[in-house]
């Protein structure tokens, strides 16, 4: 019975001990800045990848991205970190510029339906709304809203 009641002590203590192992581990983790930045990278990249899939012209954010990447090579985290932070910066503008393009879009199509239906001549306005279609394919959205723009003020005179 005493050498199972040791046992059991030397069993217990070990696994505490192990446990604040690794928990010290953990938060020595959680408290490297390198690790940190390394995690926003990680993480721009992803975002990177996403936006990309939808055809966004990512060529600014990578860049960045890039230069992050090489600022974390050479020990210079805050700089990485910033490149990084940048990046979802610009990012971010493109998500924005796509959804005024989508919205212009809509309203565009809209109008095109309503001034065929009317038997308007839309010949110049679906130019124009192939021109946008083209160019929100391409990721360049800023281009594609002022296409599609330009169509609805052809079709509706404002």
């Amino acid at each position: 019975m005493k050498i199972l009641f040791v046992l059991i002590v030397a069993m217990t203590f070990l696994t505490l001990d192990g446990v604040s192992s690794m928990a010290l581990a953990h938060s020595s983790d959680d408290l490297n800045p390198q690790a940190a930045v390394q995690s926003i990278g990680s993480s721009t990249r992803a975002e990177i990848a996403r936006v990309g899939n939808h055809g966004a012209n990512v060529g600014r954010a990578l860049s960045l991205q890039a230069e992050g990447d090489q600022a974390l090579r050479r020990g210079e985290l805050a700089l990485a970190a910033e490149d990084y932070g940048r990046a979802r910066e610009a990012l971010s503008v493109l998500d924005r510029e796509r959804s005024l393009a989508v919205a212009e879009r809509k309203r565009t199509a809209s109008d095109l339906q309503r001034a065929q239906r009317d038997g308007d001549d839309i010949a110049w306005a679906a130019a124009k709304v192939s021109d946008g279609n083209r160019a929100f394919a391409t990721g360049n959205y800023v281009t594609a809203e002022i296409d599609y723009a330009e169509a609805r003020t052809d079709l509706t005179g404002d």
